[in-house]
């Protein structure tokens, strides 16, 4: 007879779930998805057109998971954080570093 294993789940260990940063989730899905590019030049364009037809909740919503993302990431290497943004998160925007992130989002507004 086996004993039943006392280790969770591979998935229980994970830094960041799908769906855990909602806002988060939602704005990279709307605004930097695979086609991103075509519609906004840049990721900076693509938060100007966000904080354009957002409402201040939304924004709020966004910045508020965007603090509690950036410190659940923050003692992990950065090709981990890059790898959450793009494979958890969903971002079609792969920039080649984390600090670039931390740039676009220190614009929304406090």
């Amino acid at each position: 007879m086996m004993k039943p294993s006392n280790r969770r789940d591979r998935h229980d260990d994970a830094p960041v779930r799908a769906g855990e940063f909602s806002a988060l989730e939602g704005f990279l899905a709307a605004y930097l998805h695979e086609d991103f590019r075509e519609e906004h030049a840049t990721p900076d364009d693509a938060l100007a057109e966000f904080l354009e037809d957002a409402t201040s909740d939304d924004v709020s919503r966004l910045a508020h998971d965007w603090h509690r993302f950036q410190a659940r990431v923050a003692p992990l290497v950065e090709h981990t954080r890059l790898h959450i943004l793009t494979h958890t998160l969903g971002s079609a925007w792969s920039p080649q570093h984390f600090a670039d992130v931390e740039a676009l989002f220190a614009k929304l507004p406090l």
